[in-house]
C-alpha cells in the first residue's frame, strides 16, 4: 500500500493507466478519422471518452472534437451513421440527396469501406505493442511488494 493510503494507490496505478488508455484510444480513433477523411467521408464527431461533454470545439470542416467525462474509450461518428458504431445507416440516409449520400460511410464503394475495417488490424497491432511495453512495467511495484526491484 502507498504511503498516501488509497489515494496514493489511485495516483500510482489508475491515473497512469487512464493516461495510457487515452493516448492509445486517441491514436486508434485517429486512424478511423484519417481513413474517413482520405475516403471522402464527412466526420460528424471525434470523441475521447463517453458520457457528459467536458470540452468541445467544431473545426472548419464541421467535425465536433470533444472530450467527455469517462476516459474509457472513444469514437468517430461518420455522417449518416445511426450511431458511433457505423453498423447501420441512420433513417435520414434514404432521404439524402445523391451528393450528401456520397459523403456518408454507406455511400462509399466496397473497397473504401474495406479500408475502414483494415484500420482495425493496425489498431490491434498498436494495442498489442503498448500492452507488451506498459503492463510489465506497471506490474513491477505489485510483484516487488516493497523490495527494491529494477525492471529489466
Amino acid at each position: 500500500m502507498s504511503a498516501f493510503g488509497p489515494l496514493g494507490t489511485v495516483l500510482i496505478y489508475i491515473v497512469p493507466f487512464l493516461f495510457v488508455l487515452t493516448v492509445v484510444v486517441f491514436f486508434h480513433e485517429l486512424g478511423h478519422f484519417l481513413v474517413g477523411r482520405w475516403c471522402g467521408v464527412k466526420v460528424d464527431a471525434f470523441s475521447l471518452g463517453f458520457g457528459p461533454e467536458l470540452w468541445a470545439f467544431i473545426d472548419r470542416k464541421g467535425t465536433r472534437w470533444r472530450v467527455a467525462a469517462l476516459p474509457l474509450g472513444g469514437y468517430v461518428k461518420f455522417h449518416g451513421d445511426a450511431n458511433a458504431v457505423s453498423g447501420t445507416p441512420s433513417d435520414d440516409v434514404p432521404r439524402m440527396s445523391a451528393s450528401e449520400r456520397a459523403i456518408t460511410f454507406f455511400g462509399q464503394p466496397v473497397w473504401k469501406r474495406a479500408a475502414f475495417h483494415a484500420t482495425y488490424l493496425g489498431n490491434v497491432a498498436a494495442w498489442r505493442t503498448v500492452l507488451d511495453a506498459v503492463v510489465p512495467v506497471m506490474l513491477v511495484p505489485v510483484a516487488s511488494e516493497g523490495r527494491d526491484v529494477v525492471p529489466c
